[in-house]
Formats: structure tokens, sequence, C-alpha cells
């Protein structure tokens, strides 16, 4: 019973995000009336490839330059916190001194403090720096946040916990 259940929120939880990934394939492929027409159909009635085709070649919507705006950003920022995050959590974890705790907790804080509050001091701050119409503007504020630091750190700091008292419970 517990099985089928567990399928039944998954499947649920399947559709709920793969339906919007089928009406924005669906409605790209579709023309302009069968979009707007008060009956609606599950597939169009004629396939429009150059519906895509048109997205990239429109004069007043740079299309491929935003998207690829947006890949260079995401890049950066993943590698970005992978390295930073790394350090960072290696070193709440692994390199012990007086008042670790107090940083990790600091740290954590951090995480209380909402994201719409931080949005117009990093705008002061970027645009003190003139990196407003930069990809440094995007990337490094997006660096300093406790989130993905805090939890390196903390589960780095659990597991090292964890491996001195299993350390210390077999000798």
């Amino acid at each position: 019973m517990r099985a089928a259940l567990r399928w039944t929120a998954l499947i649920v939880a399947a559709v709920l995000f793969l339906v919007p990934f089928y009406l924005l394939l669906r409605n790209g492929l579709a023309s302009r009336s069968e979009i707007t027409a008060p009956s609606w159909t599950l597939f169009p009635s004629k396939l429009h490839w150059e519906n895509f085709s048109k997205l990239f070649s429109q004069e007043d919507v740079p299309f491929a330059r935003s998207l690829l705006n947006s890949v260079i950003v995401a890049v950066l920022q993943t590698v970005g916190l992978l390295l930073v995050c790394s350090l960072a959590g290696y070193g709440l974890a692994r390199i012990p001194y007086r008042h670790s705790k107090a940083v990790l907790y600091a740290v954590i804080a951090t995480l209380m403090i909402p994201t719409s509050v931080t949005f117009v001091p990093s705008f002061v701050v970027v645009s003190t720096l003139g990196w407003l119409s930069d990809f440094r503007g995007l990337v490094i504020p997006g660096l300093f946040s406790g989130s993905a630091c805090s939890c390196s750190g903390s589960t780095s700091w659990t597991s090292r916990a964890n491996w001195r008292r299993r350390a210390s419970s077999t000798a």
C-alpha cells in the first residue's frame, strides 16, 4: 500500500513538472490562431517549426544573445560557487581555530536575512564599482551568499564529528 501511494505521488509530481514543458513545446509548434482559439487541442494540427527560427532571427528581440548571457552567468556562478564554497566549507570544517563555531553560526545567521533586503545595497555596491553593464555585476555578488557555504561547512563539520565518534568507539 505504501509503495502504491509513493508511486502515485511520484507520478503526480512528474506530471506537474512535465506539463509546463509540454505546453511550451506545443505552443511553440502551433500557429498563432491555434494558440488563441477558444477550443483547445492536445496537439497542433500542423507543426510550425519556423516559429523557433523566427525566435532567433527577430531583430527587435535579441533572444540568442539573451540566452548566451544566461548561460555565461550560470556557468560562471556555478564554477565560482563551487570554488568559493568548497574552500569556505573546508576551512570551517577542517581547520580548527578559536572562533570557528562563531564564524559558522554567523554564516548560518546570514541565511535569515531575506534576499529582497539585500537588493538595494548590492545594487549600490555594484554601481559604485562600475559593474552595472558587466557580467561581474551579476556573478560576483552571487558568490558571497551564506547558503552554499554554510551547507558545505556544516556537512563537513558533522561528518568530521561522526568520524571521530566512530573512531573513538572502535578503539
